[in-house]
Parts: C-alpha cells; structure tokens; sequence
C-alpha cells in the first residue's frame, strides 16, 4: 500500500507544504524529545500528550506498533523507519476522528492533506526542512542567541531586535505554537475572546487590548505605526470578517 508523505508541496502554492496528522506526530516529537534548550517543559508536556493521544487511537483502530514508534521519537533521528510507521499509524485512524484530533490538540488550522483546512497562521509559515520545521525558526533561535552572546541578555529587548522574535513565533512548529498562545492565556497577557475570524480563530479589538494593557487606543495605534515591520512578520493586523462567539 502506497504511503503518503507526512509533509509534500502544496499543489497551487509554490513554495507551500501540506501537513497531515503524520507529519504533526513528527512534528511534536521533535518538541518533546529533542534539545530541552529548544522548548519549554510547558512544550514538552503539551507535545507528549498529543503522542501519547495520537498513539492510543491508532492502537485502538489496529495500529499494533504503538511502543516501536513511541520509542522512535523518543529517540528523536529523522528516519525513512519512524515516517512509515508515524504514516500508518495515522492510516488506521479514521478520517474524522483526524481531523478531530488535529481540532483539538493544536488549536491552529495545521493542513491535513486528507482534508484541507484554511490555515490561521500564515501562509508560508510551514517550509519544513529536513527535521520537518521551518529553518526560519532555527535561523531566528540562532540569531537571538548570537546576539544575546555577544551583547548580553538586555540587548536581545532592544526594539531592533524585535523582528527576530515575531520570526519565530509566526514560523514556529504548530505545537509550540499553541503552547505559546496557551502560556499566554495562563498568564493573563490575552483580552477574553468575544469574536473570532473565519478559521474559528480569536481576534481582538484595539479596545480589547488597550484595557487589557491599562492603555489607550491612541497609544496602540501609535505602537502599531512605529512597529509595523514586526507586526507584519507576525502576520499583520487583522482586516478581515469577524464573527461573535456563540
């Protein structure tokens, strides 16, 4: 039986990939098991529960290799092996409960190539390399930490700096990037969501954020003209239809 790859060019977008559920394991696998300085334990913890998740159900739909490709990513060596196995494991789950899966865990539109989502991140924002995330993650982690070598901690807070950060959190792997907007909800940094886009994603107003901050609008809106390169980076504002939380 013809496998499908877990990552693979979009077939309208130059430069795109698709993801399916597949290539997420692999994905979290990387942030749960790979170099602890790369992520946080909040990270770790959310990507071993969307494993040990993704494992239980296929188990339970016949997968019967559930421990050999837990210990695989474990092991965390990209591997023609730990491809197949991740791949055939998701083939024993049924179409919807993927989609389901996805839904839940990651809370962003990471696109299936059994069933299309619309992402809510950008576009261009998953270009896996070999290990499955996009280099402009690891490029902006390396620059941040060059600069925080060679300048000290405080230099990385510089505003000209700020590009590298907004970098990494729009090409960030779909897992931690849940993990960052759930941190931030812990911490209490995010309005409460009232409306949300097109992809069931919360958006806020300027309104929202500004009594959140203890702000004003005018401020804001002064912040977004003197920060537009990183907001831009970040995806930029959103202009589109908003729809009210029911």
């Amino acid at each position: 039986m013809k496998r499908e790859p877990p990552f693979k060019p979009h077939p309208t977008r130059p430069g795109e990939f698709l993801c399916n559920l597949a290539g997420s394991i692999l994905i979290a696998g990387d942030a749960a098991y790979g170099d602890p300085a790369e992520t946080t334990p909040e990270g770790q913890a959310v990507s071993r529960a969307f494993i040990e998740r993704f494992l239980k159900e296929a188990a339970a739909h016949g997968f019967r290799q559930a421990d050999t490709l837990h210990a695989l990513l474990r092991r965390n060596q990209s591997s023609a092996r730990i491809i197949n196995l991740a791949t055939d494991a998701m083939n024993c789950i049924p179409m919807e409960l993927r989609k389901r899966i996805i839904e839940e865990e990651f809370n962003t539109k990471c696109v299936p190539m059994d069933a299309p989502l619309a992402p809510d991140y950008p576009s261009d924002a998953l270009r896996p390399g070999p290990d499955g995330v996009d280099p402009r993650f690891w490029a902006a982690g390396d620059e941040i930490e060059r600069v925080r070598a060679e300048h000290g901690e405080e230099a990385i807070h510089r505003p000209e700096y700020g590009h590298l950060f907004a970098e990494l959190r729009r090409y960030a792997p779909p897992a931690l990037q849940k993990q960052m907007s759930d941190k931030a909800r812990e911490l209490g940094l995010l309005p409460e969501a009232t409306h949300v886009n097109a992809n069931g994603r919360p958006v806020y107003s300027l309104e929202q954020v500004a009594a959140k901050l203890g702000t004003s609008v005018q401020e804001l809106e002064r912040l977004t003209m003197e920060h537009a390169d990183e907001l831009e980076a970040l995806g930029g504002l959103h202009t589109g239809p908003v729809h009210p939380l029911q």
